[in-house]
């Protein structure tokens, strides 16, 4: 999926949401005062995930690098040794 049809869908999704909110409660400073609560908590949350992204990605990329030295070592060490017991 494009990523303007992924922001279409959310923000759809987030505009239907209000609106059942208002239909149900009719109440627009209640959801005006929610928004705002989103909104204020949405950098912390950002944060929090970029976080957690970057340590994912992290261990994943120094787990990748420990396979290939491992894959060169062992076949370094089954040079060597060849030659050792020849």
């Amino acid at each position: 999926m494009r990523t303007s049809t992924i922001v279409l869908i959310l923000v759809g999704t987030s505009v239907a949401l209000y609106g059942l909110h208002y239909l149900i409660f009719a109440d627009v400073t209640h959801i005006f005062l929610w928004s705002l609560t989103s909104l204020a908590f949405l950098p912390i949350s950002a944060l929090v995930l970029t976080l957690i992204i970057n340590r994912l990605l992290s261990e994943r990329e120094r787990r990748m690098r420990l396979e290939k030295m491992n894959m060169v070592i062992g076949a370094f060490f089954t040079e060597v040794g060849t030659d050792c017991l020849a």
